[in-house]
């Protein structure tokens, strides 16, 4: 049994206790309210922060339109599914003459459908070598190389293809970069037609077939990117 001598010195270490407890003040609630407040500024480190999400510009929405903007610029951007038929057209004209043609033809087929991912099925190429054809003045070995695709013309991919697709010229048709003119023509889904169809209708058929109906909705696409070609080139 323990004796009355520890029991009262237990007794008086919890009342010690309990003494320490009671002396911590204890803060209230307004007293809290009164120290903090509601964020109606900006803070030093977050400029226009507070002037955005009084507008409803969140972080998330400024996230989301910076990522369309990049996904516009680099073509990245999900739009229509493009018919495989819809591949690329060649046509070049230069005045050097050529022995084999058919090769020359077959090869340039082959380079083309690389630079752009595609099966050697949808490349059309059309040469006429031996032309009559004046460039600076002189007659001089030239070239005219045109390049039309309903959806594979973008800037990014034009600057990287210009240097691969001339060089690949200067080693095979024998004319350096400054004698050679590349253009790329991107036409309308309207203006472009294989198989005795055109794109729009083959991506409208299409569709259909899944959905049961034509939406017109890339018939709308069709003409936005009809009314942009047409502004860009004024």
């Amino acid at each position: 049994p323990s004796s009355s001598k520890s029991t009262a010195l237990s007794f008086q270490e919890g009342a010690d206790c309990d003494a320490s407890k009671q002396s911590q003040p204890r803060r209230s609630v307004n007293a809290i309210e009164l120290i903090t407040r509601n964020i109606d500024r900006d803070t030093p480190a977050t400029p226009g922060l507070w002037k955005d999400f009084s507008k409803g510009h969140s972080p998330r929405k400024r996230s989301l339109k910076r990522t369309n903007y990049y996904a516009e610029v680099f073509s990245v951007r999900k739009g229509p599914a493009i018919p495989k038929a819809a591949g690329v057209c060649v046509e070049l004209k230069t005045n050097v003459i050529l022995e084999n043609e058919f090769e020359f033809a077959r090869s340039l087929s082959q380079m083309i459908a690389k630079r752009y991912h595609q099966s050697e099925d949808s490349i059309s190429v059309s040469l006429d070598h031996s032309a009559c054809m004046v460039m600076g003045g002189t007659f001089e070995g030239t070239y005219v190389l045109t390049i039309t695709s309903v959806a594979l013309i973008s800037p990014t991919v034009n600057k990287r293809n210009t240097v691969l697709i001339t060089d690949w010229l200067k080693k095979n048709l024998g004319v350096s970069g400054h004698r050679g003119v590349v253009r790329f023509m991107e036409v309308g889904f309207a203006n472009y037609a294989t198989c005795g169809e055109t794109m729009l209708s083959l991506m409208e058929k299409k569709e259909a077939s899944k959905a049961g109906t034509a939406s017109g909705l890339i018939r709308e696409v069709s003409m936005k990117r009809s009314i942009s070609q047409h502004q860009s080139k004024r």
